[in-house]
C-alpha cells in the first residue's frame, strides 16, 4: 500500500501484494491497481 497526500486529500493506491508474494499467484496478472481518494478532516 502506498499513501499521497494532495492538499486535503489522501491518496491511497490499493496493491493486491499477495500476487507478489504468493508462488501460485506469481504466474496469474494481477487485477488492475487502483487509487482510491480520502478526504482529510478540517
Amino acid at each position: 500500500m502506498s499513501l499521497a497526500q494532495v492538499g486535503d486529500t489522501l491518496y491511497v493506491q490499493d496493491v493486491p501484494l499477495k500476487y507478489l508474494f504468493d508462488p501460485e499467484l506469481k504466474k496469474r496478472t494481477p487485477p488492475p491497481f487502483r487509487a482510491v481518494a480520502v478526504k482529510l478532516p478540517q
